[in-house]
Parts: structure tokens; sequence; C-alpha cells
């Protein structure tokens, strides 16, 4: 989709439909917001559905933007998929609405911040103190190494890397700035599409997460009484995953 230069500009839950029951063979569903990059103007410029939406679509910082729009949404949906939980959560939509449009690299820092605190185990801990390492990243690429040398033996480090891995893709889908944010192509490059196992259960439950980031990242809105705002383009659906009705076309 991206290297014929179109974008998707709604990707949810709700838009991702499973070809049979039991595979992971899937689809991208509902095309009545997508957009060509390079369209001289944009039919609707502010689009999408609160919740799964980029910050320079919602914002419109600028005049065009890419499809980096949409590997943003489908870390949204990434985000959900680890930590059963929305990224935004809010009681009704406008609550929703402004948490979205507020991401910014501020809450974007502490989110990841507060995450990482919360998967340090005490060897994860250890492993940084012994090397005099500071921060995930680097303990990320430090395992990452020593994994492709074949000198990671301990199944907690291995353990810890499958995590930190997939963290490292989401922090790259999640950046606020577009120009910083991962392509699709180079996140499909991303180790963790060769390497990590998939596991069906969260391994972060949102008990774990503090007080500041349940307060700035929240998510799960009943949208009964959905009403377009501005001119932020909005359509009527289920979101299956939160149970949110909405959507921004």
């Amino acid at each position: 989709m991206h290297s014929k230069g179109i974008m998707h500009r709604d990707l949810k839950p709700a838009n991702i439909l499973l070809r049979t029951e039991y595979n992971w063979n899937c689809v991208v569903a509902d095309f009545g917001l997508a957009e060509f990059e390079n369209s001289s103007e944009y039919l609707f410029k502010r689009c999408g559905t609160p919740g799964y939406v980029a910050p320079e679509v919602i914002g419109m910082t600028d005049s065009k933007y890419n499809g980096k729009c949409d590997i943003f949404s489908v870390g949204v949906i990434l985000y959900q998929l680890l930590f059963c939980k929305g990224l935004f959560r809010g009681t009704d939509y406008d609550m929703v609405y402004e948490l979205n449009r507020n991401y910014n690299r501020e809450v974007y820092d502490n989110l990841f911040e507060d995450i990482y605190r919360r998967v340090r185990t005490p060897e994860i801990e250890n492993y940084m103190i012994s090397l005099g390492l500071t921060s995930a990243d680097e303990v990320y690429k430090s395992l990452e190494l020593l994994n492709r040398a074949k000198l990671l033996k301990s199944d907690d480090m291995l353990e810890a890397l499958d995590i930190l891995r997939t963290l490292d893709l989401l922090k790259m889908m999640l950046v606020p700035e577009p120009e910083k944010r991962v392509s699709a192509k180079n996140a499909l490059e991303h180790e963790f599409f060769k390497t990590t196992e998939w596991k069906r259960e969260c391994f972060i439950k949102e008990d774990n997460l503090s007080a500041s980031s349940r307060n700035s990242i929240r998510v799960s809105v009943d949208f009964s009484n959905f009403r377009p705002r501005d001119s932020f383009q909005c359509n009527h659906n289920q979101n299956l995953l939160t149970g949110v009705d909405s959507t921004i076309n």
C-alpha cells in the first residue's frame, strides 16, 4: 500500500480482518478515507478514528503528510495487543480526542520511561550495573549483539531480549514526529519480525503502570453520544477491541 503511495488513514482493529478464524492471515478493510500521498489536496485533511490518529493528522501541523501516519496507528494497535488496553483512554469522545490531540514528545518520553521501568527485572538491573549501562536502549543493543554472536544463553535474558525487542519496535512506531518515525519498509526489517516469539498474553498488566502514565495515556470509550468535532471528519463504526463506537472519515 505505502509502496504505491497510498495512505489508509483509518487503521484500527475493526478495519483489520482475518481471512480465517485460526490463522494470522489478515487483510486491511475500509479504504473510505484512503488518499494518495501526492494528491494536490486531500479531500479530508483531519480524519481517522480518535485514539488511533497520528499527531500530524489530528493536529494538522502541516498541509501534507505521508504514509507514516498509518505507522502510528499500527503502533497504537500493537500497544493494545501488548498491554490489553488502548493508548488514549477516556470516558467520552472529547476526552479521547483531546488525549490523542495532545500526544507529544513529553507524553511519549514519560510513557516509555514508565514502561521500561516496569520491565526492568533483577537480571536486567544486574546486567546494566555490570556493564555500566544507563538506558533500556543500551541494554537492548547490547543483548542483541550477544544474541547474534550466540553468546546469550540465559533463559531469563533471552526473555528480556524478547521484551526489549518488542518495545523497541513499538517505540519507533509511536514517535510523535513523523520525520523521525519508522517507515513501513524499515519496520518490517526490524529484528522483532525475524526472531521474536509471538505471545497471546499481555506481558505488562495495567495495574503495574504508574499513576502518571495512566493519567496521561488513557483509553476505551463509549461513543454512544458521538458527534463530529469541528472539521475533524468522522465515521460511525464499532471498534471491536475497545468497545469504542467511533471513526473519523
